[in-house]
């Protein structure tokens, strides 16, 4: 099943500006609904599509056309609805005839919809909305945006996806952020031709909880641009100090993005004496205790992707 993508369109000068992004969106073109089950539609080329079979007690028929923002209607393109606040689930996914009409089967309720071919669909889109009622057909065109001509791919460390990964772009050797925005729950991001980056040399990141990795090179004129994630790491530590052992504590999680910069990410509270704490990125961490009798101890570590350490955090104060 193929699912949305977040296409950016940046308008800079890559040497000095910084980058502006925005989302290829679609756009609704009409919307008609409450047609009777099996209605014709009053268009030509909707015999193309298969004959409707009665739907599953409880749902209704969606349906409609596509037609290209610009030039002819890409190829691959599918219609895609998803219930608003679903982000969770995957969207309901259907591909259109060779006239651009398409026909979903769904659950009655209300849905945001939207059309693009694989590689441009956009989760942030601004959004068209369709009602479905049980045994009627809801119709609603949509216009659908060419796809763009570079893709940026996050995998996870087992080549799955990576839905919604944290991607950033900047110049190389350059720790001042550029860009950064969200992979679309196929793990992908398009990058539109009028950001002018063709050529470019860039430093692409990604991160997905503790999972990160990273592509430098020049951005090619077309194609697929792959991250694959690391394994994240993993601390075992116990807290050792004068004294009984700690009823609780605060586990404070800091990044070092620069140098002397820390950065708290995460905390979390532990019972005990000790903790395991997974999903840990490979980069430079500060893991800060507070007990909950005023004791405090620290450590730092860079782990290895998919390393295990084991960790003694001596305790004073208190």
């Amino acid at each position: 099943m193929r699912v949305r993508t977040p296409t950016i369109v940046i308008a800079a000068v890559f040497g000095g500006a910084a980058l502006l992004a925005a989302f290829v969106v679609t756009r609704v073109v009409n919307a008609r609904r409450d047609l009777p089950p099996g209605a014709e539609l009053p268009r030509k080329g909707i015999a193309l599509l298969a004959p409707e079979a009665a739907a599953p007690e409880g749902d209704g028929w969606l349906t409609g056309r596509v037609t290209a923002a610009r030039g002819a209607l890409p190829a691959g393109t599918a219609v895609y609805a998803q219930r608003p606040g679903g982000a969770k689930e995957p969207p309901a996914r259907t591909a259109t005839n060779p006239n651009g009409h398409y026909r979903l089967v769904l659950p009655e309720g209300d849905y945001r919809v939207w059309a693009a071919p694989a590689g441009a669909a956009d989760a942030r889109a601004r959004p068209a909305f369709a009602r479905v009622t049980a045994g009627q057909t809801a119709t609603l065109d949509l216009s659908a945006e060419p796809a763009p001509p570079v893709s940026i791919e996050v995998l996870e460390p087992d080549g799955a996806p990576s839905r919604g990964a944290v991607v950033t772009l900047a110049r190389p050797g350059d720790a001042k952020l550029a860009l950064a925005t969200a992979a679309g729950e196929d793990g992908r991001l398009g990058v539109a031709a009028e950001m002018g980056l063709a050529g470019a040399a860039v430093e692409v990141h990604a991160r997905n909880g503790g999972r990160t990795g990273s592509w430098t090179g020049a951005m090619p004129e077309s194609g697929v641009v792959t991250v694959r994630l690391a394994h994240a790491g993993t601390v075992e530590a116990t807290l050792a100090g004068k004294g009984k052992a700690p009823a609780g504590f605060v586990l404070t999680v800091s990044s070092q993005p620069a140098p002397q910069a820390w950065r708290t990410v995460a905390e979390h509270r532990f019972s005990g004496a000790g903790f395991t704490l997974a999903d840990l990125p490979s980069e430079p961490l500060r893991l800060s205790v507070k007990t909950d009798d005023g004791r405090r101890g620290s450590a730092e570590v860079t782990l290895t992707p998919g390393e295990t350490r084991k960790l003694e955090i001596a305790l004073s104060g208190g």
